[in-house]
């Protein structure tokens, strides 16, 4: 399966050296392989530098592609690989909840330098483990694209690292959530686990019951008036 397709289409680019050469074997290469013979950019000039019109023409092309298409394309990779449905909805929640910052990027735009800046916003105000999930979340989607040509740009995600869970425990033994990160918390429950789990978390943050109290909750405990 060529993922290209699946985005956008696939696109073929040939050089001779001149206008002398001719450039049909290279096209009709590129035709078997189901290229449309409109998406093929043809140069005839010397390959000493890139500064070749139809390459650059395609560059502007290549830029077009965005961070959504990367995402869309992991989807439908997932799904024809029978990828798990908790794999594929946990992901969905993910990217809603916290990868929509690249939603509308262009690949070619999503620099160390960006992601960075991301992670630095993300850890004030996700959860850790939610942090991590999205992280190697954002680097499969990135490294699927790579995988099936649809970008050749590095995954900048790799510059990250997980958080280390045991060691931020202990740095914020004592620290607490604001309503907005409990909130939130909730509706990320609501989208990556069972109908059991939301509930759960609600009671523990609204109430500040512990985990053990609420799974310990009977009916008879609850007063409706």
């Amino acid at each position: 399966m060529n993922m290209a397709n699946i985005i956008s289409k696939t696109f073929g680019y040939c050089r001779v050296s001149s206008t002398d050469q001719k450039e049909d074997r290279q096209l009709e290469a590129m035709l078997e392989l189901g290229i449309n013979e409109r998406d093929i950019f043809v140069d005839k000039c010397s390959g000493k530098n890139f500064d070749r019109p139809q390459y650059q023409a395609l560059k502007v092309q290549l830029r077009e592609i965005t961070f959504d298409s990367l995402y869309k394309a992991y989807v439908t990779y997932a799904e024809a690989n029978n990828f798990s449905m908790n794999t594929i909805t946990s992901g969905e929640g993910l990217y809603k909840n916290y990868l929509q910052f690249f939603s509308d990027k262009k690949v070619v735009d999503i620099t160390k330098q960006v992601v960075q800046n991301w992670a630095i916003e993300a850890k004030k105000i996700m959860p850790v483990y939610s942090y991590n999930n999205t992280l190697k979340k954002a680097k499969a989607i990135w490294n699927c694209a790579l995988k099936n040509d649809i970008t050749i740009q590095p995954n900048p995600f790799n510059i990250l690292s997980a958080i280390n869970i045991k060691k931020e425990r202990k740095n914020r033994e004592n620290v607490r959530i604001n309503m907005e990160q409990g909130a939130l918390l909730i509706e990320v429950a609501k989208m990556m686990f069972n109908d059991y789990t939301a509930p759960i978390i609600a009671c523990s943050f609204y109430a500040g019951m512990r985990q053990g109290e609420v799974l310990g909750l009977k009916w008879s405990d609850i007063d409706f008036e």
